[in-house]
C-alpha cells in the first residue's frame, strides 16, 4: 500500500476533479463513506454512497464545490461484485484541507502526483 499526505488550499474549488484527473475507467465504482462536500447552494454535492464511474465524473466536473471532508474509495466493479475491501484507492479528505491518499497502484499514485504538480495543489 502506497500512501501519500498533503495540504490543500481552504476555499471553494473542484479539487477531487483536480486530483482524480485521469483515473478514469469504465468499469470503476466510487464508493463514499463519509461525505461533507457542498455545492454552491450548501446542498450535499453527493446524493448517494455509490456511484459508477460515468456518473462519478459528471458530479465531480462541477464548476466548484466545497469540500469539509471526504472518504472515498475507489473499486474495480469486479472486486466489488466479490470482496467489499479491496478497495484500488482511498482518499480522505479532513478539516477542508488535509489530504490522505492510500493506492494500491503504482499508476494511480502516479497520476495523482502529477495531478497535484499540474494543479499546483500542494500547500506548504
Amino acid at each position: 500500500m502506497k500512501q501519500y499526505k498533503f495540504k490543500v488550499k481552504n476555499e471553494y474549488n473542484n479539487y477531487l476533479k483536480k486530483i482524480l484527473e485521469n483515473i478514469d475507467e469504465s468499469n470503476y465504482i466510487w464508493k463514499i463513506d463519509e461525505d461533507g462536500v457542498y455545492d454552491l447552494k450548501g446542498e450535499f454535492l453527493f446524493e448517494n454512497d455509490k456511484y459508477d464511474n460515468n456518473t462519478f465524473q459528471k458530479i465531480i466536473n462541477q464548476e466548484i464545490y466545497y469540500t469539509v471532508s471526504i472518504d472515498l474509495k475507489l473499486f474495480n466493479n469486479d472486486h466489488v461484485k466479490k470482496n467489499h475491501d479491496s478497495y484500488i484507492l482511498n482518499l480522505i479528505i479532513i478539516d477542508n484541507e488535509f489530504v490522505e491518499i492510500f493506492t494500491k497502484s503504482e499508476k494511480i499514485l502516479n497520476q495523482i502526483l502529477n495531478n497535484i504538480s499540474k494543479h499546483n495543489l500542494e500547500q506548504k
